[in-house]
């Protein structure tokens, strides 16, 4: 990318010290040289499908032992509710326009959940635990305008894990399949924090990977300072029934909502870590 930045500068006879400045420019902040701009996005308008009024939070980040801390490429939506706090079903959008059209607003975080749900079993006298971290978009779209690839709708998590309330262990889903990692190996800018990227996945449809080291978010929140991000939590076990029933009876379409009954085990034992109690203990 520099190598082709300098050949332009250097054929529109940019003086050498222009050019450099630039290089620099790019070789300090790489893809962030060309991060959007959120001072100069629009805000929730209340008809968009990714604004639904998000289920009251239950739980603050702040408050929990471990959490996932997420961000989100600028090639596609930001979370969004997948079921709005007046218990309606968020329908989606269609998956045309550009990748980030209508599903990328600049206070869209606000309108956001975390789905949040925890499991543990007890074997060898130690407990282990996982907890899942869900996020709903409105599309997931492959390339802009008429996209035959993507869909309306999108679900993905990220699983955390630990032993004795210690944690060892992160995973997050990809097309259908799950991918763990002991925590020692990712790059985290918190003790008790892992980090994840909703991103597209080169030519495919959007999927969650771990951060990369050094990476730095490029949210909304970089208007002040950029931030790692856990939408508004609200935890399965502690929201209404009526939610519950929502999320689990609504056909979200090719994206299914990963901790309803059917769906929270089975997705939990794709991933179990080394050392932990085999699939049969999870059920």
């Amino acid at each position: 990318m520099t190598r082709i930045c300098i050949m332009k500068l250097m054929n529109t006879a940019i003086p050498v010290s222009a050019a450099l400045s630039v290089v620099v420019l790019i070789s300090l902040h790489g893809n962030h040289a060309l991060a959007k701009d959120w001072s100069h996005v629009d805000k929730c308008p209340s008809n968009q499908n990714a604004c639904f009024i998000p289920i009251v939070a239950t739980t603050a980040a702040a408050d929990m032992e471990y959490t996932i801390g997420f961000d989100f490429d600028t090639d596609g939506c930001l979370p969004s509710a997948g079921v709005s706090k007046d218990m309606k079903p968020n329908p989606g959008i269609k998956n045309s326009g550009s990748l980030d059209g209508h599903c990328a607003y600049q206070n869209q975080l606000s309108y956001s959940n975390t789905m949040h749900r925890a499991t543990c079993v007890s074997a060898n006298g130690n407990e282990y635990c996982s907890q899942m971290f869900a996020l709903y978009f409105v599309k997931d779209q492959v390339v802009a305008g008429a996209d035959a690839f993507g869909h309306t709708n999108d679900w993905e998590f990220g699983l955390i894990w630990t032993t004795n309330q210690q944690l060892t262990h992160a995973s997050y889903s990809h097309h259908g399949k799950v991918t763990t990692a002991p925590v020692s190996d990712l790059y985290s800018v918190k003790p008790n924090q892992v980090l994840m990227v909703y991103h597209k996945d080169g030519g495919s449809t959007h999927a969650m990977r771990f951060a990369k080291p050094g990476e730095i978010p490029e949210n909304p929140t970089c208007m002040v300072k950029c931030e790692w991000v856990t939408p508004n939590i609200a935890d399965w076990n502690k929201i209404a029934a009526g939610y519950r029933d929502v999320f689990t009876e609504h056909n979200y379409g090719k994206a299914n909502m990963p901790m309803k009954e059917a769906n929270f085990i089975p997705n939990i034992t794709l991933a179990i870590p080394p050392g932990y109690p085999p699939a049969n203990i999870w059920q």
